[in-house]
């Protein structure tokens, strides 16, 4: 969820009835006006109810541009990444199966018929599966439990007037007098919790009396024939509208210009998109910094990222309209993504995967925005280059559905044939790792005619390798032809290092299929070096991990291990589940064939963790030798035995999941930690902290983002009324959780 960044001041009483409705409903939806705290409240909800769910997630829908990305939405929150040919919603209704879990909705009222569909299907489907939605509007699901919001009383909308106010002005003093006026004030305001929070932090230019008479001064206006719209809706417009005029010029051009953006954005976005006359790029920072102050826009300390609440971006894009400024921004920040995606792209094959696919999952709202903007605006040549490089975070993080899905609507459009070449086999492997085999024959043949045409070697040399992947893939009894194609992907004059890896990596693969395992030896060793030298992950994991299973056909167990744990290593720093199922499946099987049959099964139990939340299977000859594993652990362990350690396996969180499979020590939590206020995942950051991890370290440790670890921290600190690192060593040392955790490894 997003973190809690101020307190929660009243509602008190709501939550007990959502918590009393929740016991007898499986959908709850809270509705109101925009700026009535829907949101606030609901992640204040679901942030109590962390110990009665297994799990609870947040699912923000504004991050979904159309409603076709609302299943992608709520599958990256849950954790899933669909490799499958599988549709993302089928695929996600069996992910989630019976487990218990609190899933939040937010934002539903822009998609809200893409919302009540997956939400249909997920409670007739999921049986433990309970959800809390938000919106303007009821989502008319059967079953569906309404709670509608409105606004503070006048006393505790005072209280919240308050508390924000001192954010600004720390030693505020309030009499009864001032406090008297601020009530009377917030009633006008219908007690609308965004309303109360504008004008509270207008406190610091203005004092409170002064603050007070203008804005009743303003509010006045309310009552006129020509202001029309609910009147909730009316008070948030015209606070918002008096928040407009106490702006400088430049103010008000940064405000309306960050409508634009729809995923959040960064100082450097910032600066590049809003940063033109009357406001210079250099001037952005303090502008920015000045608009956060005064509660019109949200700063997440943690990721350093910026956003707009919805219901104020919506009133900044009539005003960036209005202006008319509303063209001229949104290319700036498609020539932002544009550049962005140029650089990932050019960047991709060297030692900074991993911070590039984190870049490109930071951005990914904003990027889906782009590409519907260049869809729909004919701009293919855009569409095509963003597109190329949200390949790579396709494969490593997210659905290849999505990817699939976005290149049939671009490919196709374009003159440069050299870029519709490239977004062709690009499109081709992602069409074959997801076994979608007839669209992988329609692009990769496409690229090479493209690639020809355009007399460009180098894409005809990568056409012409993965078109021998798709001969293996889709056929593997083919495996000499597919050698032979890949070989010339290897032996191409124009080949690139990375065109000679992928080549060496197929070579290696097909003579895998072939059984010749000198040549797949030979083969990936020189594609792994090639990984080693460049620091690149994604290639150097694939060679390592081929290898390792020639290395296990091969019957050189330790060699195999040593190579499949390096994969798993890597598998880590990129975040990579599809990966690391596969590596973690052929490290089951030495296991087994070594007489490790505890380890071995629990390998296998995390292995079919990691394929549920991929969405993929095996094929053979990879499920015969994974049924050949389960039948010596079967006949070794017993029925009983086998199940209970798959089931062991299967249920650990990524972290310990890891930490097994490395052979390292997972945190533990004693009775202590037990009760306190942490989740789960807050209790294995905690633990590491107090181990004197940075967030790099417990990053790797525990398969998350760096900025995801720091979120963790701040919650974990928030919780726990503590300000800093040292001070959360020190309480979990307190806690006598070292000494339990000791115990338990």
């Amino acid at each position: 969820m997003h973190p809690a960044l101020t307190s929660f001041v009243g509602r008190r009483d709501e939550l007990v009835r959502l918590r009393g409705l929740l016991s007898a409903n499986r959908l709850v939806t809270i509705t109101g006006s925009g700026g009535a705290g829907k949101t606030r409240l609901a992640e204040e909800l679901a942030r109590g109810l962390t110990r009665s769910f297994g799990e609870v997630v947040a699912a923000y829908l504004a991050d979904a541009v159309a409603a076709s990305d609302v299943t992608e939405v709520v599958a990256a929150a849950v954790g899933l990444q669909n490799r499958g040919e599988r549709p993302a919603q089928v695929q996600l209704v069996e992910y989630l199966g019976q487990r218990r879990l609190l899933l939040l909705l937010d934002n539903c009222e822009h998609v809200v018929g893409a919302a009540a569909s997956l939400a249909s299907d997920l409670l007739a489907n999921c049986s433990g599966l309970v959800i809390v939605a938000t919106g303007r509007q009821p989502l008319h699901v059967p079953g569906e439990q309404l709670f509608p919001l409105v606004g503070l009383p006048s006393d505790m909308a005072a209280d919240l007037f308050v508390a924000r106010a001192r954010l600004a002005v720390p030693d505020l003093q309030v009499g009864a007098k001032a406090h008297e006026a601020i009530e009377r004030t917030c009633s006008r305001l219908d007690g609308m919790p965004l309303a109360v929070e504008l004008a509270a932090g207008q406190i610091r230019g203005l004092g409170i009396e002064d603050l007070v008479r203008r804005l009743d001064g303003r509010l006045a206006d309310l009552s006129s024939p020509t202001t029309v719209g609910p009147a909730r809706q009316r008070t948030l417009r015209q606070t918002l509208a008096w928040s407009h005029d106490l702006l400088s010029d430049g103010q008000r051009a940064l405000w309306r210009r960050l409508a634009v953006f729809t995923g959040g954005f960064t100082l450097d976005a910032a600066e590049a998109v809003a940063g033109f006359p009357p406001i210079a790029p250099a001037a952005v920072a303090d502008v920015l910094g000045e608009l956060v102050d005064q509660s019109l826009v949200v700063l997440d300390p943690v990721s350093g990222r910026y956003r707009l609440l919805e219901v104020v971006r919506a009133y900044t894009g009539e005003l960036l309209r209005g202006a008319g400024e509303q063209i001229v921004t949104e290319a700036r920040l498609q020539a932002w993504l544009v550049a962005l995606a140029g650089d990932v792209d050019a960047q991709w094959f060297g030692p900074d995967q991993a911070a590039l696919a984190d870049r490109l999952e930071a951005e990914i709202a904003n990027l889906r925005s782009a590409l519907e903007g260049c869809a729909a605006s004919g701009a293919f040549a855009d569409g095509l280059r963003l597109a190329n490089a949200m390949c790579w975070y396709w494969l490593t993080r997210a659905s290849l559905e999505e990817g699939v899905r976005w290149y049939r609507r671009l490919v196709g459009h374009c003159e440069d044939l050299a870029l519709e070449a490239r977004a062709h086999w690009r499109a081709g492997y992602v069409a074959t790792i997801r076994l979608d085999f007839p669209s992988a024959h329609r692009f990769l043949d496409a690229a090479l005619d493209l690639a020809r045409s355009a007399n460009d070697a180098l894409d005809t040399a990568y056409a012409t390798g993965l078109s021998g992947l798709l001969v293996l893939y889709e056929e593997p009894a083919r495996a000499k032809e597919a050698q032979a194609l890949c070989q010339q992907m290897v032996d191409a004059p124009a080949a690139d290092t990375m065109c000679r890896q992928w080549g060496l990596i197929g070579y290696g693969l097909a003579s895998l299929a072939l059984g010749d395992l000198q040549e797949c030896r030979r083969a990936c060793t020189e594609g792994a070096a090639i990984g080693r030298e460049t620091g690149e992950l994604w290639g150097r994991e694939l060679s390592l991990r081929f290898l390792g299973e020639a290395e296990w056909r091969d019957g050189r167990l330790d060699a195999a291990e040593t190579t499949l744990l390096e994969c798993v290593r890597l598998d880590r720093q990129l975040a990579d589940l599809w990966h690391l199922g596969w590596a973690t499946e052929a490290l089951g099987w030495v296991a087994v064939d070594t007489g490790r049959l505890e380890r071995g099964a629990r390998l296998l139990g995390i292995s079919a963790g990691v394929w549920a939340r991929t969405g993929l299977s095996m094929g053979f000859p990879y499920r015969a030798w994974h049924d050949r594993a389960l039948d010596t652990l079967r006949s070794r362990l017993g029925a009983r035995r086998l199940d209970a350690e798959l089931s062991f396996g299967r249920a650990l969180a990524r972290g310990d999941a890891l930490a097994f499979i490395l052979s390292e020590s997972a945190p533990t939590a004693g009775a202590t930690l037990l009760s306190s206020p942490l989740s789960e995942r807050e209790l294995e950051v905690v633990a590491l902290v107090a181990d004197g991890l940075g967030n790099r370290g417990i990053a790797d440790k525990l398969f998350l983002s760096p900025r995801t670890v720091e979120k963790h921290v701040q919650h974990a600190m928030d919780k726990l009324g503590l300000d800093s690192r040292a001070e959360i060593a020190a309480w979990y040392a307190r806690s006598g959780s070292g000494a339990e955790r000791s115990r338990n490894t």
